[in-house]
């Protein structure tokens, strides 16, 4: 077992920034503005509340949501009690995610209320026996026997829970998409990762003074893996938006003073096309990342011209080596 001083796990790139810098803003959503001291004290509380619920080091934590704050805390509290976070595409249908269920047998599963539908929809077809846990989240309100992240939490404490976690655990399996046959689930653990994050950083050139936008899909290895994991792991700050919708990203990006954004070309060139679109509206951009498909040349000139002051990256990676 390695020391926690040496040890490089998901939590701990949390908690190391959390002491270089408590009162520094790690993530808004919304209305709502954690710094790392406070990020890092609600992370505690859920993975505490997952020990004391009887979970167990190497058991599944599932969660079917949209992009929201809380998000954050259970993939981060799921790897603080030393389960293993499975993150599920909001936009499979309940089949799809009963499969997912069936396959990874969780015994805790969060859920964002618009995907509560789906969700109960998938656990009837699906028969899960292992489930013990259910949990709303982005949300103060319960449904029947789902009760909300502010509840199980409220009472929990805010110290790290007593979980001998090693970094060659596994910590996150991540399901492919399933397009040539059934969805394969991709075993990642914590060195995995953290060595992945470190590539972000220097070959991204992340700064500690960066401004992201998190606005793709996070229970995507991009947007989770790429951007939100080495940016906490640095110390930077981020916006969260609940999708990458022309409008609203304007909106963020001007009013945030984004430095740092990850798209696909579709979701660039909808947000260049718009009629209010404006380049000063990302006046404070800086550094640019296209992924998910190739970049036309033609774009890649356009928004040259456009923003001369950001530096653009052509990225691609695969989920299955970290991404």
């Amino acid at each position: 077992m390695i020391t926690q001083t040496r040890r490089q796990t998901i939590g701990d790139t949390l908690r190391r920034s959390r002491l270089r810098y408590p009162n520094k803003l790690a993530l808004k959503w919304k209305d709502t503005e954690l710094t790392y001291r406070e990020l890092d004290e609600k992370v505690n509380q859920l993975a505490n509340y997952m020990v004391a619920s009887g979970i167990q080091k190497g058991e599944r934590i599932a969660f079917l949501a949209t992009n929201c704050l809380d998000f954050v805390v259970v993939h981060y509290a799921a790897s603080r009690a030393g389960a293993i976070a499975v993150p599920i595409n909001f936009m499979l249908n309940p089949k799809e995610v009963s499969y997912i269920l069936g396959h990874s047998e969780p015994v805790g599963l969060f859920v964002t209320p618009k995907q509560l539908e789906t969700a109960e929809a998938a656990l009837s077809d699906a028969d899960l026996s292992s489930l013990r846990l259910k949990v709303l989240i982005d949300t103060e309100e319960g449904q029947g026997d789902w009760q909300p992240l502010s509840l199980v939490i409220v009472d929990q404490p805010t110290n790290e829970p007593s979980v001998e976690i090693d970094d060659q655990d596994v910590v996150n399996i991540l399901y492919t998409s399933g397009t040539e046959s059934r969805p394969k689930g991709v075993m990642l653990t914590h060195q995995n990762l953290v060595t992945e994050y470190v590539s972000c950083i220097i070959d991204f050139h992340f700064d500690r003074d960066d401004m992201l936008i998190h606005a793709l899909p996070l229970f995507h290895s991009a947007q989770l893996h790429a951007f939100l994991g080495p940016s906490i792991y640095l110390g930077s700050s981020g916006v969260i938006v609940e999708a990458p919708q022309p409008q609203l990203l304007m909106e963020t990006l001007s009013h945030e003073k984004v430095t740092q954004f990850f798209c696909p070309p579709t979701v660039w060139i909808s947000m260049i096309r718009h009629p209010d679109f404006r380049p000063e509206f990302l006046s404070a951009l800086r550094k640019c990342y296209f992924g998910a498909s190739a970049t036309p040349m033609e774009v890649l000139k356009e928004a040259g011209k456009i923003l001369p002051q950001v530096r653009f990256w052509n990225t691609y990676g695969q989920t299955e080596v970290a991404p």
